[in-house]
C-alpha cells in the first residue's frame, strides 16, 4: 500500500528536535529512517517498525524519529499507539515549530479517524 504524503521531512532535511540550528540526524539513524520509509512504502510494516525502533535506540530523544513511528502505527491502524507516540513527539519537539505542527496535524488526523 503506498504511503500517503508524510508530514515528516525527507531524509535530506531531517533535523534533531529543539536545536537552535539545523542539526542532521546521525548517519546510522538517517540510514535506518530511510530503511523504515522504504519498508513502509512497500507495505512491510513489521520491517519498517524494526528499523525505526533501532533508530530510536540510537537516538531516543529525536522527535523526528518518534513522529515517523507514530505515522507508521497510524498507517497500521493502531490509533491508540499512534496517539501515544504523537504525544511523545510533541513533548520532545522543544522549540521546533515544524515538528510541533506535524505532531499536531497527526493528532488531529488520529482524532478524526477515531470517530
Amino acid at each position: 500500500m503506498p504511503r500517503a504524503s508524510s508530514s515528516v521531512p525527507d531524509q535530506s532535511t531531517v533535523t534533531a528536535p529543539a536545536a537552535s540550528a539545523a542539526v542532521p540526524v546521525p548517519s546510522a539513524s538517517s540510514a535506518l529512517l530511510t530503511e523504515s520509509r522504504i519498508a513502509r512504502d512497500a507495505g512491510n510494516y513489521a520491517a519498517a517498525a524494526a528499523s525505526i525502533e533501532r533508530a530510536l535506540r540510537i537516538e531516543p530523544n529525536n522527535a523526528v524519529l518518534w513522529l515517523e513511528y507514530a505515522e507508521l502505527r497510524m498507517a497500521e491502524g493502531d490509533l491508540e499507539q499512534a496517539e501515544m507516540l504523537a504525544r511523545k513527539t510533541a513533548s520532545l519537539a522543544g522549540d521546533d515549530r515544524s515538528i510541533q505542527e506535524a505532531s499536531g496535524r497527526l493528532l488531529a488526523e488520529i482524532s478524526s479517524r477515531a470517530r
